[in-house]
């Protein structure tokens, strides 16, 4: 039985067999009538939220490209420059792919230190080629948030989900992955973590993952 207010005049109406409700497969109500005040209402269907949280060295760089690329620019020794040369634009391309492909688009959150200078982060970003939103980064620069550089990014991750109200043992309202290299994250998180290599980046398969899991 559902027991629930209604949206008009506020009294409880209880439904039985849905002789008041019409809902979906899953049971959730789409419209109402109440028995008491004669009103059919109409229900906001519940938007799931959809977070990305992005490591960008090792993810959208990696070492295969920095080889091509250097290559490319014709340049002998590559490891001199190291690895600060841009981004992989077919990488930045999987981003996209998955804002495309997850249903009602993603958040993206940069959990990468490349947070710690966002605007430079974001121009690159969008010169590459990247067109889905960018929501923000997780935390701000160092010093602004005590203690950051002595806990693990999956600690951080968390403190930034229960600051919105989101548990990660109950992922009702929302979906995440994360995507890193990097391997210091909790162990609540091993099913949402799609690890890159610093050697390829963020691959098909792992782009696919994403898309999966944030699609669930």
């Amino acid at each position: 039985m559902l027991k629930f207010p209604c949206d008009n005049c506020g009294r409880i109406i209880e439904d039985i067999c849905g002789e008041h409700c019409l809902s979906d497969d899953e049971g959730q109500v789409l419209e109402y009538t109440c028995p008491h005040c004669g009103e059919t209402i109409k229900v906001a269907s519940k938007k799931i939220r959809k977070i990305v949280f992005l490591d960008i060295d090792g993810v959208l760089n990696s070492e295969k490209w920095a080889v091509d690329f250097f290559k490319q620019k014709k340049h002998n020794d590559y490891t001199k420059y190291g690895f600060d040369h841009g981004l992989d634009p077919k990488a930045v391309e999987l981003i996209d792919k998955i804002n495309d492909q997850v249903d009602g688009g993603i958040e993206l959150i940069i959990s990468s230190s490349w947070r710690w200078t966002m605007d430079d982060t974001m121009k690159r970003l969008r010169t590459q080629g990247l067109k889905c939103p960018i929501t923000g980064p997780l935390t701000s620069p160092p010093g602004k948030d005590e203690h950051e550089d002595f806990i693990c990014r999956g600690m951080v991750i968390y403190q930034w989900l229960s600051k919105q109200g989101l548990s990660m043992f109950n992922e009702d309202d929302y979906r995440y992955v994360i995507i890193d290299d990097d391997e210091d994250m909790l162990y609540s998180q091993r099913h949402n973590f799609i690890h890159t290599s610093y050697r390829d980046g963020l691959t098909e398969a792992g782009a696919q993952r994403a898309i999966a899991i944030l699609n669930s």
